[in-house]
């Protein structure tokens, strides 16, 4: 039976080794600070991660261009971190915002419809320290469920605005 390759997803898997650098906030001044390195880093591993698994697995064009994205329409990203317990627990959503912007601009165009629908994270505690990974699962939407979320994501802003004008004395 053929396949219609038209509406088959894609989907991306690789594993980050090491353990998880959640996500710090940075403005000018503090991105030269440990932590903002060390995430900076991270996120470098995360992208280099991921492009590799790409390429191998046929994702990659070969007339790709500097500022082009291997997937171009909303993804969903499922991750599980494998993490030991010995420093403190990691916040999971500040995992999350590293690895999807470990993710762009290479695999991801844009990580805030990354975002939506929001995907799954979990964490499992109790790895030997050398164990420690995140593996992750991107999955290409099709374009009616892309076209259905950008939809969403206007009416809710039309619908803030407005409450907003509304609520202003």
């Amino acid at each position: 039976m053929p396949t219609d390759t038209t509406t088959a997803l894609r989907t991306l898997t690789f594993t980050v080794p090491g353990r998880p650098v959640p996500k710090v906030r940075m403005t000018q001044r503090s991105k030269w600070s440990p932590k903002a390195q060390a995430c900076l880093k991270y996120q470098g591993r995360v992208r280099l991660c991921a492009f590799v698994a790409a390429n191998e697995a046929g994702l990659v064009p070969k007339n790709m261009r500097r500022n082009d994205s291997v997937f171009t329409v909303p993804v969903r990203v499922d991750w599980i971190a494998y993490i030991s317990k010995q420093r403190g627990v990691p916040d999971k959503d500040n995992i999350e915002k590293s690895l999807c912007d470990g993710l762009q601009p290479e695999i991801v165009r844009d990580d805030n419809i990354t975002r939506v629908p929001q995907g799954s994270g979990d964490v499992i505690y109790g790895v030997p320290e050398k164990e420690q990974r995140v593996e992750i699962v991107v999955t290409e939407l099709t374009e009616g469920v892309a076209e259905y979320m950008r939809a969403a994501i206007w009416d809710a802003l039309e619908c803030v605005k407005r409450l907003n004008l509304e609520g202003t004395p």
